[in-house]
This record gives C-alpha cells, structure tokens and sequence, in this order.
C-alpha cells in the first residue's frame, strides 16, 4: 500500500511539474531526410527497394534483399537559410553500419540472412531565426494575466512562490517584474500593466540532434519473401535560447530570455515485409512502434523590464525536472516499385506517422524515386519528396500553438514548426566489386509557421531553403 501511495504521489509530482509540452512532441518527433548518398538521391524512396543501410531503417525487411556483407560510412554537410534569420551550417556523420550475409546454400525456403549494426542521424535541430511584428493586438503580458487562474496577489509574493506547483512562472516573472496588475476590487483578477498594441522581437537558437543505434535483421525467402526486424535506442539531445523583446506604445518595455535544454533515450522497435509478386515489381510495408522515451528537461529565464521609473530584474531559479516518460509517433511506411529491365527502377514510398497524443497532429510525406544504370557501374538517382506536417481531425490544414499549462514552469511561449517541405534531390555513384563510393545533393524548400506566444491569432510564415550533400563510401566483402 505504502509503495502504491508513492507512485501515485510520483505521478501527481511529475503532472504538476510537466515540462514536456504537446509542442515539444511536435519537435522532438521531427525527422530529417538523412542517409546514405543512394537513399537521400532517391529522396528516401525506397521501403520495397531494400538493399541499403538506410532504407533499413524504414523498412527492415530490405535488409534481407543484401547478397554481400558491407561496411558502409556516410558524411553531409548542410546549409540552412532561413527567410527571416542567419544562414547555419553542419556537419555530420549521417549513418555507420556493418551488415554480416549469412547466405545459405538453397534456392527455395529460407535463402540467407543478413543482420547489422547500425547508427543513424535522424533530425539535426540546428537553426537561428529572428522576425519583429508589429501592432499586435495581444501581448505577451496578456498571456501572463491568463496564467494567473484565479490566484491572489498574497500567492505571488510568498518567498516560495517559485516552488508551489500551482504557481505558473510565466504569471510569476511578470508580477515580478511590474508586467501584470491585479484588479482593484478583485485581486483574483490580473490584467497587463501596459494596455494597448505592442511591437515584439523574436530572437531564437537552436541546436542538438536525434541519434538511433540499432541491431536489424532480415530475411530472404525463396527471392520473392523478404522480413525483416529491428530493435535499438534513440537518443535525444536539444538546447534552445529564445531573446524577446516587447515595447508598448507608452514607452515602456521589457526582455525575457529564456533557455531550455532537454536530453532523452528511448527503446525502437520496428518490424517490416517485401514481397516481389514478379521480378518486376516489389511490394512493401513496415511498422515502426511508437518509442517510450525518459525526457529530462533543465530551464530558466531572464527578465528586464523598464516601467516608468521602475527597472527591474528578475531571475527565475533553475529547475531540473525529474525524467518523464512520453511515447514519439507510431509510424506506417508503405512502398511499390517497377524494375525497368536492367536499366534501373521507378520507387514510390508514404509514410504516416501518427503520435498518441490527440493535440499533436499527424505528419504525411509522400517520395518517388528514380535509380537509372547511366553505364557499367555507374548509377544515376533523382528523387522528390513532399512532407505535411499539420492536419488536423477535420481534414484542414492547421498550425501549431504553444499553449503553457497555467501551472507550467516554462516561459518559452513562442511555437515554430514545420508546416510542409518540398525535398528535390539527385545523386550517383559508382559500384566497384569491393566497394561503392556515392555522392547526393538535397534541396530542402520548407515553411514553417511561427507564433511569438498563444493569444497571437495568425502565424508568420518563414520559408526555408537549405543545402545538402552526402559522400558514402561502402567496402564490400
């Protein structure tokens, strides 16, 4: 009994101090398209393909379609330019794996096995935007008013106001800083300090990456059944430092600069089928379970506010919230393809990823890939992908918002996200006996949709293009 009492205790604490909002599951289940130099020239298409390290990872039975064990390494160098903030770069050890051919010495039943270690790169979050709107109707401040949720005055000036887990720090840090008044007759009523419109000044860096490590396997039945597994871990890491600004039309102003670091592990599992009905077309499919990952969330915010003759500063402590468990989107990968004789093949690949959560909405991304033999050993791709992220229950298109639990202890209000991406890439490589070398190029065209916090009606749409290459280098034996 007393053990029960204590998880239920463990939950209540880890609700009332939730640091992983519904936007953060937007963003942390973000993927990139990385991989081998084939799998990014083909723009990911490549679930009934197989035979590639990264297409593994979408669908596992690929794996089995490998004749040959390989040990492969993938670097790319991106670029990203941003239409309302500074052009980034990074580079990365995109994907590592070592396949081990178990074949068999059979024509029908179970003709080998393949198994392989891998690591991948997922999602790079490295980017730097910055945008000004003016005339907003609604402030921040207002949020902070809307925070309040009936408490006193008496409750933001207790010496433990920061640590009551009724107490939302937004609320706090603008009582504190003279941003929110309560009413005369009903100090259960707040209201912003500063009425009218408002300019506001977004200033944003972010940085980290999503890794997985996994053991897969696959099968080759009979060369028209393959299956395939895999189980791994992914691994999280993110920081974000978010500067901004707002002045009223009295004069008066304010800074709050926020920072939010978060690590996460998780476990991935992933089961997947290709079938080939003829030597001419492949059929494939895969499900990817939805991951449970621990997340460890650390914050803090700064502010400066400067009413009248009053400047203040105010310091929120530092909060290091304890692990809480989440689960990333479940994923659906369905794929065809056309072998053109022996001059290359047409590949079409959706995927669907869905999260358990109904407040994040689902992701659909739909790729068609070309492979063309330009000569002896010398392979072609071209590919195209077009991914959408917000879909609401209705069918709409929608955008994200950034709604803060009243009681929450983050102060990061503003919401960016992907809202679609067009993804034009090419590639070629050359296939020694012993060896494969590979080269791609992406064009990533993107709009996301920003929010400075919840109560700004209309987004501001900030396109994207970005740059990439990927080198592959494989040895075969």
């Amino acid at each position: 009994m007393r053990r029960t009492f204590s998880f239920i205790l463990l939950l209540v604490t880890m609700t009332c101090a939730a640091q992983v909002t519904s936007y953060d599951r937007l963003t942390f289940g973000e993927k990139d398209l990385m991989g081998t130099s084939r799998y990014v020239g083909m723009a990911g298409a490549m679930a009934a393909v197989g035979g590639d390290a990264s297409a593994a990872a979408d669908n596992p039975a690929g794996l089995g379609v490998y004749r040959r064990s390989e040990l492969m390494l993938t670097f790319d160098h991106q670029i990203n330019i941003p239409s309302q903030g500074r052009l980034t770069q990074q580079f990365s050890v995109a994907q590592a794996s070592w396949n081990f051919y178990f074949p068999l010495d059979r024509m029908r039943g179970v003709v080998g096995n393949n198994v392989m270690l891998n690591y991948r790169r997922v999602k790079n979050f490295r980017r730097e935007y910055g945008m000004r709107l003016n005339n907003m109707a609604a402030s921040q401040t207002d949020v902070m008013a809307l925070k309040t949720q009936g408490l006193g005055e008496n409750a933001l000036t207790r010496a433990d106001a920061w640590d009551d887990s009724e107490i939302g720090w937004l609320s706090k840090i603008g009582y504190d800083g003279y941003l929110i008044d309560p009413d005369s007759a009903d100090n259960t009523l707040w209201y912003p300090h500063n009425p009218g419109n408002v300019n506001g000044t977004l200033d944003v860096r972010e940085s980290g990456s999503v890794d997985e490590f996994s053991f897969t396997w696959g099968m080759n039945i009979s060369n028209q059944w393959y299956v395939g597994a895999e189980l791994g871990l992914r691994s999280l890491t993110y920081s974000k430092s978010t500067y901004y600004s707002e002045v009223f039309d009295n004069g008066n102003r304010y800074n709050l600069d926020s920072y939010v670091s978060a690590s996460g592990v998780g476990m991935l599992g992933k089961i997947g089928l290709l079938y080939r009905p003829i030597s001419l077309i492949r059929i494939g499919a895969a499900f990817h379970a939805p991951v449970p990952m621990a997340f460890s969330i650390r914050n803090y915010a700064d502010l400066s506010s400067y009413n009248e003759t009053i400047q203040s500063v105010v310091h929120t402590p530092e909060m290091n919230n304890s692990p809480e468990w989440i689960s990333q989107p479940l994923r659906a990968v369905f794929g065809l393809a056309f072998q053109i004789g022996k001059q290359g093949l047409v590949s079409m690949e959706y995927d669907y990823e869905h999260d358990l959560d109904k407040r994040v909405l689902d992701t659909h991304w739909a790729k068609l890939g070309l492979e063309y033999v330009l000569a002896n050993n010398w392979f072609f791709n071209l590919g195209y992908g077009f991914r959408l992220r917000q879909i609401n229950d209705k069918g709409q298109l929608s955008d994200p918002v950034n709604t803060l639990d009243y009681n929450s202890v983050r102060l990061d209000t503003e919401a960016a996200q992907l809202h679609y991406a067009n993804h034009i890439t090419a590639g070629v490589s050359y296939r020694f006996k012993y060896a494969v070398a590979g080269l791609a190029y992406q064009c990533r065209l993107s709009e996301d949709l920003v929010r400075f916090h919840e109560l700004q009606p209309d987004p501001i749409r900030m396109n994207n293009t970005s740059h990439k290459i990927v080198l592959s280098l494989a040895w075969r034996h």
